[in-house]
């Protein structure tokens, strides 16, 4: 207890520090509750609306601020990030040519899932249905990945299992490879979180992840292509953040309401992933995860923050001059 008080204490004159130098740091920063390992709860007058927050910092692995960051929660279209983590691992020739079939296009029809517009026999590209997994969440591209990788649906997502088993993910549950809502298809924000840092070291899935635009092998069907967007990167292009936004995957069911998982770099090079969940509408997930980003990654808060930890020798603290900018 004596060292949470010492800590509080140095974390508010730390602060105070910060905003005299003119940081985007609000006055509330001095009231936020520290608890093990290094976790902060999401400050109250940020308006963050998500019930289900992690943002982790990988530089020491520590969550820096969670809300509900262990609890199972429904991941919607977050779960196409395993789903191309999966493919990228087992599939090396982009160029392939794939077949569309009518009961991919049915089943993400039937469940009202988003679809990229592919039409049945259309031929496309591995890295078409890669990019149109991610890019506009397309459950088609999804399904007819799983597919070309494991023959099945079921064979794929035995896959999806067994790379979380790989990650040491326990709260992690895959019944298919879309984010469809399903008995069981569960993952928590911390365990979502790894998923995205796994997928980020994926040399082919780091691309995809990180494309903001991309169109579409042109076909008979689709002479032109079809233009691809990640609404989460243009949306958050658009915002003043302290850093770049590199790479992002939404979801939504009425279950999961609106989530994402994003991977942000701050002004000093320290890289973050984020991942929320619940919000009420698409643009909140966006404004939710930019203000995380505003007010726990911009360089007055490190600065403060990193050093001080590493002062009262705090578990976890690592204080890297490189990643911090000092």
């Amino acid at each position: 207890m004596k060292i949470r008080r010492f800590f509080a204490g140095v974390l508010g004159i730390g602060t105070a520090l910060a905003l005299a130098v003119g940081a985007p740091v609000p006055a509330q920063a001095a009231s936020l509750h520290i608890s093990d390992p290094v976790t902060f709860s999401v400050d109250d007058s940020l308006g963050v609306q998500s019930q289900y927050v992690s943002l982790v910092d990988l530089s020491t692995g520590r969550i820096v601020v969670g809300k509900n960051q262990d609890e199972q929660m429904n991941p919607a279209s977050m779960t196409k990030v395993m789903t191309l983590l999966v493919a990228c691992e087992h599939l090396s020739d982009l160029t392939a040519p794939v077949a569309i079939s009518q009961d991919a296009i049915d089943i993400a029809a039937s469940t009202g899932l988003t679809r990229v517009g592919f039409v049945a026999g259309e031929v496309v590209t591995v890295a078409d249905l890669s990019y149109g997994t991610i890019l506009p969440s397309g459950a088609d591209a999804a399904i007819m990945l799983g597919r070309t990788v494991a023959g099945s649906d079921e064979n794929f997502v035995a896959l999806m299992n067994q790379k979380a088993a790989v990650l040491g993910l326990t709260s992690t549950h895959f019944v298919n490879c879309t984010g469809m809502t399903a008995e069981g298809h569960l993952t928590t924000p911390s365990e979502m979180a790894v998923i995205l840092q796994a997928a980020m070291e994926n040399d082919i899935a780091r691309t995809i992840l990180t494309t903001q635009h991309y169109t579409t092998t042109a076909t008979t069907q689709h002479p032109s292509g079809i233009a691809l967007t990640n609404q989460f990167l243009s949306r958050m292009s658009a915002r003043t953040i302290p850093g770049t936004c590199l790479a992002a995957k939404t979801g939504y069911t009425r279950a999961a309401m609106c989530c994402a998982a994003s991977c942000f770099v701050s002004s000093t090079g320290r890289t973050y992933i984020c991942v929320t969940g619940h919000a009420p509408t698409a643009v909140q997930a966006v404004e939710d995860q930019a203000q995380l980003y505003r007010f726990y990654c911009n360089a007055a808060f490190e600065n403060t923050l990193y050093p001080l930890l590493a002062s009262i020798g705090y578990p976890g603290a690592i204080l890297d001059s490189t990643a911090s900018g000092q």
